[in-house]
């Protein structure tokens, strides 16, 4: 009896498998990716990653004030490390917490973020030694100073008074914990959804994608745990940002260095005040909703007593040692925002060819981004190129 062959069979009697997709994200390409859509849509279905799209702006200069200072990556490390080991905690401040805590914010932290000789062995962490000779002290010397300077403006904003269980905005700091680690999943059903395949006859489809799964790991900067005057059990989620805080900072005359540095009005106030602060926390606003949903995610699993309510997630930006968050409004709407770009996302990942390309974004001044810009560069150009051969 003969065997009939899968391969062998005509294109409409084989058979429709039904998948799941998994495909994992980081939680730092997600603003990206929503403020222009355009530019991962490119890197998923064309292959054009952004970063090898910069290559072609790339320009050689002399050395700048920001060359002195390790690179922006490294430089947040160090700061995040310095906040890590120098916060302190004020669990045993406001006690007893009116609902039961995770043993890791009862961690015993003292007020360390002055320290010297803390900030010289963050420094030595990674290879940076005030021993060295040369540029490389000059770099060391530095980068303490402005660590140290950095750790001043923390001290004296929001998140230093919260460290030494002050009261402000109806919350009672009751303990903190730094670099909470998190993982989060979303599913997301889809419904008439086909993986394509080319074949003589056309198109044809393989398999029915009936769902995906997007799943991010990653460590949220702090986590701060409350109380109210209700006696509610709060928690709030907090990412420090370095932005500003190199070349363009100004350590004499902050009107005269980096906008984040600017502090309008009162300068505990937990909103933004200016339109730089306004910036940052939208440019980072679903990032930052990930990791509260991902805390809301854990608290879930706790008995419904015992479960903290999440406010809106905040920004701590070093420039300025401000703190500043979401509305309620603000991070309602956002939710819903990251919602539907994760199932963007999933359509994208299910079947890249039935999902039509973004339009060019625009930024808020009303200027094309710089993948946007790149991509239409390259097209116009491939074009006139073409045009030149005719």
């Amino acid at each position: 009896m003969a065997v009939k062959n899968f391969a062998d069979s005509p294109v409409g009697e084989q058979p429709i498998f039904a998948v799941r997709h998994k495909i994992r994200l980081s939680p730092n390409d997600l603003d990206t990716s929503f403020n222009c859509k355009r530019g991962y849509w490119i890197s998923e279905v064309k292959g054009w990653l952004p970063t090898m799209l910069k290559i072609r702006d790339l320009e050689f200069s002399n050395q700048t004030t920001e060359d002195l200072y390790c690179e922006p990556k490294l430089f947040g490390l160090l700061m995040h490390r310095l906040l890590e080991l120098g916060l302190e905690n004020p669990f045993e401040k406001n006690q007893p917490p009116v609902l039961p805590l995770p043993k890791t914010f009862e961690n015993k932290n003292t007020n360390d973020l002055l320290d010297p000789k803390l900030v010289e062995d963050v420094l030595l962490e990674e290879g940076i030694s005030l021993s060295a000779e040369g540029f490389d002290k000059t770099r060391a010397v530095m980068m303490k100073e402005r660590l140290i300077h950095l750790a001043k403006l923390v001290n004296q904003g929001l998140i230093g008074k919260f460290s030494l269980g002050q009261t402000y905005h109806n919350r009672t700091p009751e303990g903190l914990r730094t670099e909470l680690p998190f993982f989060f999943k979303h599913k997301i059903d889809l419904n008439e959804t086909y993986r394509l395949g080319f074949t003589i006859h056309g198109f044809k489809k393989l398999a029915e994608v009936t769902g995906v799964e997007v799943s991010f790991d990653g460590r949220a900067d702090l986590v701060l745990a409350f109380r109210d005057a209700n006696e509610r059990g709060l928690l709030q989620v907090v990412d420090l940002k370095t932005t500003g805080c190199r070349g363009d900072f100004n350590q004499d005359n902050p009107n005269e260095g980096s906008a984040l540095q600017v502090i309008q009005g009162d300068p505990l106030s937990k909103y933004p005040q200016t339109s730089a602060e306004e910036k940052i926390l939208r440019k980072h606003k679903l990032q930052l909703t990930l990791y509260s949903l991902a805390l809301e995610a854990i608290e879930s699993d706790k008995p419904e007593p015992e479960r903290r309510e999440i406010l809106p997630p905040a920004i701590l930006i070093a420039a300025s040692g401000r703190c500043v968050e979401l509305t309620k409004e603000e991070f309602e709407t956002t939710k819903r925002d990251l919602l539907l770009h994760l199932e963007w996302i999933a359509k994208l990942s299910a079947e890249p060819s039935v999902v039509e390309e973004p339009n060019s974004c625009s930024a808020s001044d009303g200027q094309q981004c710089f993948t946007c810009n790149a991509i239409d560069s390259i097209i116009e150009t491939e074009i006139n190129s073409i045009s030149d051969q005719r």
